[in-house]
């Protein structure tokens, strides 16, 4: 997983700014998921 951040990361184009933001939408959306499970 993280050869493809540093994929990222070294890539400018737009498309991998669109998957980085999608990567990062889906770890904030875990955090919040397993925060709720938790407090239940």
């Amino acid at each position: 997983m993280s050869l493809l951040i540093e994929f990222l990361q070294d890539s400018k184009t737009t498309y991998s700014i669109f998957i980085k933001k999608i990567y990062l939408l889906n770890e904030y959306y875990y955090v919040i998921i397993t925060l709720n499970v938790r407090q239940k």
